[in-house]
């Protein structure tokens, strides 16, 4: 019965569990980037618009060599962005009024090796 317990213990634990190796990376206020030999799990990075933008430009890329990578950008109010990639992505977008609210970015990976940015800019 306390093998049953333990193993159902580690199960639990490990399962939400984020792997990276060799992570290089930095988060600011307006720029999120890194590179890694492999990410599997989630990450959340929070990003704050210029106080003064009325429009703000979202420039985001992911270069895989392998794996997955789901990016998804959030406002208070809605989901900009959520997408899937297994190789390269470069957009850019534009979102009027956003001053004064953050924006979360999440990575979810699965073995993925790569690279990816996001970075705001105000307009």
């Amino acid at each position: 019965m306390k093998r049953v317990l333990c193993a159902l213990m580690i199960a639990a634990v490990s399962a939400g569990c984020t792997i990276t190796h060799d992570w290089q990376g930095t988060s600011h206020a307006s720029k999120s980037e890194a590179s890694f030999s492999k990410f599997s799990g989630k990450q959340t990075f929070k990003l704050v618009p210029h106080p003064d933008a009325v429009t703000t430009r979202i420039k985001y890329g992911i270069k895989l060599s392998a794996g997955e990578l789901r990016l998804i950008i959030r406002s208070l109010k809605k989901e900009i962005v959520n997408i899937n990639t297994s190789g390269m992505l470069e957009r850019s977008l534009e979102i009027k009024n956003l001053a004064g609210s953050g924006l979360d970015v999440s990575l979810i990976g699965k073995n993925a090796r790569g690279s990816y940015h996001v970075e705001l800019e105000q307009q």
